[in-house]
């Protein structure tokens, strides 16, 4: 996912400019699952703060990418501690841009209900 791929890009980034092995953030992460639960109005989301090791001597771009991808999708992160708030970075990605752009488009969740809906004409309900 995008939101992954930039976060993992951003934790190479900060351990190489800070030469630290550790990299903690702070997400604001959604708490739900469920089909179309992105799309809905209230976010229902919490704090959680995620601790990722960058071993400078043996880390890859890819190596980064995957555990954070793991840890993200395990969901290996801890309990949001505010005491640590002024030294956490926060992290908050929605991809909620759906507008085309160079021939690209951001597809919600409900586009894949019923299979691939882009590009297909739309659906006429039939008259009883």
């Amino acid at each position: 996912p995008l939101d992954v791929a930039l976060l993992a890009m951003a934790v190479c980034a900060l351990a190489v400019a800070d030469d630290t092995e550790v990299v903690e953030f702070t997400l604001y992460a959604p708490m739900r699952d469920g089909l179309l639960d992105s799309m809905s109005v209230g976010l229902f989301s919490d704090w959680r703060d995620l601790a990722l090791g960058v071993d400078r001597d043996l880390a890859t771009t890819l190596g980064t990418t995957l555990q954070v991808y793991h840890k993200i999708q395990h969901r290996q992160w801890s309990v949001y501690n505010a005491l640590k708030k002024p030294e956490a970075m926060v992290v908050n990605v929605q991809p909620l841009d759906f507008s085309k752009r160079a021939g690209f488009v951001n597809l919600g969740e409900h586009m894949w209900r019923h299979g691939d809906q882009l590009g297909a004409a739309p659906r006429q309900r039939e008259k009883n």
